[in-house]
C-alpha cells in the first residue's frame, strides 16, 4: 500500500502543524507504517517533533472538566 499524491500532501500540512503520527492514521485512515515508509522514501524525517512545536491543547470552556494538574 502507498499514499496517493492527496494523502502524502495532508501528511505534510498536519507534520508542519505538529500533529503526531497516530493522530495523522486516524484522520487519513492509513496505517503508521506506511505513513512512515513514504516519508522515509522522498527524504522527510520522521523523528518525533519536539514538544515546543507539538500541537497545542485548546482552551475552550469543556476544558473545564479535566481533572487539575
Amino acid at each position: 500500500m502507498s499514499l496517493s499524491p492527496d494523502e502524502f500532501a495532508m501528511v505534510l500540512e498536519m507534520r508542519a502543524k505538529g500533529r503526531t503520527f497516530s493522530y495523522i492514521q486516524e484522520e487519513i485512515g492509513v496505517c503508521y507504517d506506511v505513513i512512515r515508509r513514504e516519508l522515509t522514501e522522498r527524504g522527510y524525517s520522521v523523528a518525533p517533533i519536539r514538544p515546543e512545536r507539538r500541537a497545542k491543547r485548546g482552551t475552550g470552556f469543556w476544558r473545564c472538566f479535566d481533572d487539575p494538574p
